[in-house]
């Protein structure tokens, strides 16, 4: 999605992306890589399944007007992200700003309406969802705190930990780029065994190690209902546990969403975090007990940080405190979040989600440096453009090389100075006016269409012309 909403045609670099077999993959992918117990997310999967739906809807002919305005299908595919985040973790404020901070490099404040409509509505059908058909608690995570604001002691305690994850994120982020590297290279192969082995033998591997490592036979068997109960008591059995439950996935989740099938990290991080933060928090407990500190709060506070450091959103903070339905513990939680990105920002450049979609023409976020080069250096000489006042030779070599393409028109060949956009349509349509008026017989062939395609040489031209 960061490179359909930088711009890119994804006809282009990501050809069926939006296609129908895409989304069926896609649908069944994610369902039984969660049923084979996986250690991957689904905010991911969601929000391609979301954009697919949104492209099939536009493609309806009620809708075809949105579909012929590129700027407008943008807005409706980012509010298609914030759409799928928000039924993810049913959090609508959360999961917009979580789509615009992952998937944006640069967003439209007039596309804020349409996410939080569109949020708004799949956070209500989730909360409907649950609280009716499966009868469950209408917060996600249901967690007792006290309704005053919790003491200013917990901000520098939750420091700390916020330190802690932040290194552990920049881990977790090095070693998904090293395998997502590797697999890529080895995917592209020119060896036969070693492209057969990647797609058939590493995914069994991967499960078969998930397995013996996430249902151990000697462990007991919990079920949902007991959960709470059994993480309740602060014996070391439960500790013990915590801690496996949060360095496991340290392993299992970089060999998980590297592999070719649809993930994500959110929930993952967010256990991860949950499990080294009721550790640190029944730490703290028996190291001052006469504190009144929860270890369910740092439980929270490190789900929020780890999630928030791994893939460098704030928003996992307001994902955090809306669906567990409590803000006693809002500064202590964007406190140790804020500390956790900059310490992982510190030891890895990238986000989680970066870290396996390098290779893509997105729009990646630069900081400052002490760089001398300039766009002279960079810059491409040899583009596809007409100018204000183009000849018809040079129309058609456009149209040819760049057919459905909205077309770049500059002043003059000696002063490229950008002017706007032309549509690729209207061209064709000066084309088809000029042919008719000198009797050249049929325009189509010289502009790149095919037989069936046929536009109509009365319709303005100009109406799809763009200034810069």
């Amino acid at each position: 999605m960061k490179v359909v909403l930088t711009g890119v045609d994804p006809n282009l670099y990501l050809p069926g992306y939006f296609s129908l077999s895409t989304l069926v993959a896609k649908l069944g992918g994610i369902i039984f890589c969660n049923a084979a117990g996986l250690v991957v997310g689904t905010e991911g999967a969601w929000t391609h399944l979301m954009s697919i739906l949104t492209h099939q809807l536009l493609r309806l002919p009620f809708f075809a007007p949105l579909q012929a305005k590129p700027s407008t299908r943008l807005q409706l595919l980012a509010a298609a992200s914030a759409v799928a985040v928000s039924s993810a973790f049913a959090s609508p404020l959360g999961g917009v700003l979580f789509s615009i901070e992952v998937t944006a490099t640069y967003y439209l404040i007039s596309n804020y309406m349409k996410a939080f409509v569109g949020a708004l509505g799949a956070a209500i059908v989730v909360q409907v969802t649950t609280t009716t058909i499966v009868q469950s608690h209408p917060s996600i995570y249901k967690i007792e705190f006290p309704s005053a604001a919790a003491p200013i002691i917990n901000i520098p305690l939750a420091i700390p930990l916020g330190v802690f994850l932040g290194l552990l994120s920049a881990l977790l982020i090095r070693i998904v780029r090293f395998l997502s590297d590797k697999r890529t290279a080895w995917r592209k192969s020119s060896s036969t065994v070693v492209r057969v082995l990647v797609t058939w033998v590493d995914p069994l591997c991967v499960v078969v190690l998930t397995s013996v490592l996430s249902f151990s036979p000697s462990a007991p068997y919990i079920s949902p209902p007991d959960l709470p109960r059994f993480y309740m008591s602060a014996n070391a059995s439960s500790i013990s546990n915590a801690v496996v439950d949060g360095f496991v996935p340290v392993v299992l989740l970089p060999l998980a969403i590297t592999l070719s099938v649809p993930t994500g990290v959110g929930l993952p991080t967010f256990v991860m975090g949950a499990a080294l933060g009721r550790v640190y928090g029944s730490l703290l407990t028996s190291a001052l007990p006469d504190w009144n500190l929860l270890p369910q709060a740092y439980a929270l506070i490190g789900a929020a940080s780890m999630t928030g450091a791994s893939t460098r959103t704030v928003s996992t903070a307001v994902i955090a405190l809306e669906t567990s339905a409590s803000l006693a513990y809002m500064l202590p939680i964007f406190a140790a979040t804020l500390v956790a990105i900059e310490t992982s920002r510190a030891f890895a450049t990238q986000s989680v989600y970066d870290a396996t979609v390098n290779d893509l023409p997105y729009l990646p976020c630069l900081d400052f440096a002490d760089d001398t080069t300039t766009a002279d250096d960079i810059k491409e000489p040899h583009v596809i453009f007409v100018t204000r006042k183009p000849t018809l030779v040079s129309i058609l070599v456009a149209l040819n090389r760049m057919p459905g393409h909205d077309i770049p028109v500059v002043e003059s060949e000696a002063n490229r100075m950008l002017l706007g956009r032309i549509s690729s349509r209207a061209l064709c349509r000066v084309v088809a006016r000029y042919y008719d008026a000198a009797d050249l017989g049929d325009h189509r062939a010289d502009c790149g269409l095919d037989d069936g395609e046929c536009l109509s040489p009365t319709a303005d031209p100009d109406m799809t012309a763009h200034k810069a």
